[in-house]
C-alpha cells in the first residue's frame, strides 16, 4: 500500500517484477544494452510514472477471489500476476475499487520493507505503471 502524495489516505500497490522471471534487453544509441519492460505491457495502458491514480488503463483487470488479488491482462501472454492478501488490503482493494499496478525491473519487490525502497520505481525507465480497475465480472471465472 502507498500513501498518495496528495491525500493522507493509502492506495493499494502491486508492485510485480517479471524479470524475475525473464528480461526484454533493448539496445540504446550508444550501443549499450539495456533492461525494459515487455512491450505488451505498454500496450495494455501502462506508462513510466508518475501517473493518474484516477485514469484507469483498458488492457488489464484486477480480479478479487477470496483473499488473491489478481492482475489479469487481456494478453494471454502476460501474467496474471497474484497475490494474496491480509483482510486490511482486500477491504482497501475493495473500497478504493482498484489497484496501482506497477511493473518493473528496477528492484525485487521481496525486498521492499520501507517506502523509500520504491524511489528505484518511481524514478526509473525500467517502470510501467497504471491504475487497474477491479473487475467483479472477471472474479466470478477466475
Amino acid at each position: 500500500m502507498i500513501a498518495d502524495a496528495t491525500e493522507p489516505v493509502l492506495k493499494p500497490f502491486l508492485l510485480v517484477n517479471p524479470g524475475l522471471e525473464q528480461v526484454f534487453l533493448d539496445r540504446g544509441p550508444l550501443g549499450q544494452w539495456k533492461v525494459i519492460p515487455n512491450g505488451g505491457f505498454s500496450d495494455a495502458g501502462l506508462k513510466p510514472p508518475p501517473v493518474a491514480m484516477d485514469s484507469p488503463v483498458a488492457g488489464v483487470s484486477a480480479v478479487l477471489h477470496g483473499k488473491t488479488l489478481s492482475a489479469v491482462f487481456d494478453n494471454r501472454m502476460l501474467g496474471p500476476y497474484d497475490v494474496t492478501l491480509n483482510q486490511q488490503a482486500r477491504d482497501l482493494v475493495e473500497n478504493e475499487g482498484g489497484v496501482m499496478l506497477a511493473i518493473t525491473h528496477a528492484i525485487d519487490p521481496h525486498d521492499v520493507t520501507r517506502d523509500h525502497d520504491l524511489e528505484p520505481v518511481m524514478r526509473g525507465d525500467r517502470t510501467v505503471m497504471g491504475w487497474v480497475d477491479l473487475d467483479h465480472n472477471r472474479a466470478g471465472r477466475h
